[in-house]
């Protein structure tokens, strides 16, 4: 029958009741929805207009794109190389004089080695640095976060909540952070019921399943013969942007977890889980070694990536196993004059993630081994 890797953490009491831990005592934090408004948010404190123009790697998601679109700014794409580091070369070719904003992420927890190069070639030419910081766990020692003007992180990309987004203001933007409105009681009800509900899909309590979604969609069938909170509302590339969140901060619930979790030790267990896989997979040449892996020793915490050109059927066979998986840049935006065989669209036809978080036991970590060299052993070679 095999067991159940779920892809996200669990969500449990306890993460409610730990210490209060500060995040970071270097710069202002604020508390949004979730990163993609958090993205606009970041325009509106930098002060960009809308006849400017925001540079975004080409390699990216759809909701790193929509909200500047939705600003009103023009996107411009520098390149995307396949070890998943910036070069300020990439930059000085689309920089232009609209240039106000250029956004750099840190992939997948890996750090931007050139960062502090590309930050004084920005300040040279009076453009703003974003780091995007979806995939980095916050903590205290952490280098990335610490050198844009600002930064944004998404803790739910690593905890069990479905809402919740940091920015991060370095002491030299002096701009007013706008009024943030706590949400409605519904909007908190329902941030609730998506929490626990995903943490239902990724358990093995199947006959409650089957019984809470009947009931749940006998629901969602009378409520949506009335207009629901989210109709009407702009969706590009796969991201749905409601403007009545730009402003709006995260629920309760996930600014309690962000408030008390231990992110240090978040990142010690996503670390030993990855060392454990790469041991197993990676040394011994049973998966390849994805390129952006090369030469570094800290590893992805993200999720323990693999690359093969045989995606599809392979995440089949993993989910055949009840394993979850999940990618990332499978929409691009603007790359329609990228050649077949570039970094981007590789990345994007070939990469995805299996879980590797910290919730996951020792027989977990062993049965998604075994699982994927049984999966991967002939198909990525």
């Amino acid at each position: 029958m095999g067991i159940m890797i779920p892809k996200n953490p669990s969500l449990r009491f306890s993460l409610l009741w730990g210490r209060r831990r500060n995040f970071s005592s270097k710069g202002n934090i604020i508390y949004v929805y979730q990163g993609r408004y958090a993205f606009y948010q970041a325009l509106l404190l930098l002060g960009i207009r809308e006849e400017d123009e925001v540079l975004l790697p080409s390699f990216h998601c759809p909701s790193m794109v929509v909200p500047i679109l939705k600003y009103g700014c023009k996107v411009r794409l520098y390149k995307t190389r396949i070890d998943l580091q910036v070069r300020v070369e990439d930059i000085e070719t689309v920089v232009n004089e609209k240039t106000r904003v250029v956004f750099l992420v840190h992939y997948f927890g890996l750090f931007q080695n050139e960062i502090y190069e590309l930050k004084k070639y920005l300040s040279e030419k009076n453009i703003l640095l974003v780091e995007d910081c979806a995939h980095i766990i916050p903590r205290e020692c952490e280098k990335a976060g610490n050198i844009g003007d600002i930064s944004i992180f998404s803790p739910r990309k690593y905890l069990p909540l479905v809402d919740g987004a940091l920015i991060k203001i370095s002491s030299k933007i002096t701009k007013k952070c706008p009024y943030l409105r706590r949400l409605s009681l519904y909007m908190e009800i329902k941030s609730l019921k998506n929490a626990c509900e995903q943490n239902l899909l990724g358990s093995n309590w199947n006959k409650m399943k089957r019984y809470y979604f009947y009931v749940d969609s006998r629901i969602n069938n009378i409520r949506y013969t009335k207009k629901s909170d989210e109709k009407g509302y702009g969706s590009e590339g796969g991201a749905l942007f409601n403007p009545e969140l730009v402003y709006s901060e995260c629920s309760g619930l996930s600014r309690r977890i962000m408030n008390r979790v231990n992110f240090d030790e978040v990142f010690r267990k996503r670390q030993r889980n990855y060392s454990y896989l790469s041991a197993a997979l990676y040394d011994k040449h049973i998966v390849v070694r994805p390129p952006f892996l090369n030469g570094l020793n800290s590893g992805c915490i993200f999720g323990f990536p693999v690359m093969t050109a045989q995606r599809e059927r392979v995440i089949k066979a993993i989910k055949d196993r009840k394993i979850e998986t999940f990618t990332f840049g499978e929409s691009l935006y603007g790359v329609e004059n990228l050649g077949e065989n570039s970094d981007e669209l590789r990345l994007s036809k070939e990469l995805f993630f299996v879980p590797m978080h910290q919730d996951l036991s020792e027989r977990q970590i062993g049965y998604l081994s075994e699982c994927l060299k049984e999966v991967l052993g002939s198909s990525t070679q």
